[in-house]
């Protein structure tokens, strides 16, 4: 059974009229970097990137800001970090459009930042709202 919020927030659905859980966007940009042992150089998207997915190969931490300091100290808060589990996309408003990455663990690899934007005749009010 669908209900209300179901249908305001994904108002496509199958054809029994089962909503579909996506969000509505499109791919505007890719960029991807390499994830080493000590933080990277700065690295910088185009400033009218907003809501991005961050997808990486392997654990790791990006700052962002325009000299962002990437030092994992414990028990302390870092502002505009953004931990990255391999394998797990996760997807944010971005903070700011330059960034550092560093690697959690041994292995080097990959972070791979998508830029997608809204499609607005197709999403709703409700799911504008929690896309930012």
């Amino acid at each position: 059974m669908t209900t209300e919020v179901e249908r305001a927030t994904y108002p496509l659905g199958a054809p029994p009229g089962i909503p579909i859980p996506f969000d509505i966007g499109e791919p505007k940009g890719l960029f991807i970097t390499s994830i080493g042992s000590s933080a990277s150089a700065l690295k910088t998207l185009t400033s009218t990137w907003e809501v991005i997915v961050l997808y990486a190969t392997v654990d790791c931490v990006v700052a962002f800001g325009s000299d962002p300091t990437l030092n994992l100290t414990e028990d302390t808060v870092k502002t505009d970090h953004q931990f990255v589990p391999a394998h797990s996309p996760v997807t944010i408003k971005l903070p700011d459009y330059r960034f550092k990455v560093i690697r959690i663990g041994a292995e080097d690899g990959k972070l791979y930042v998508q830029n997608y934007r809204r499609w607005q005749a197709l999403t709703t009010e409700a799911l504008n709202s929690r896309i930012g």
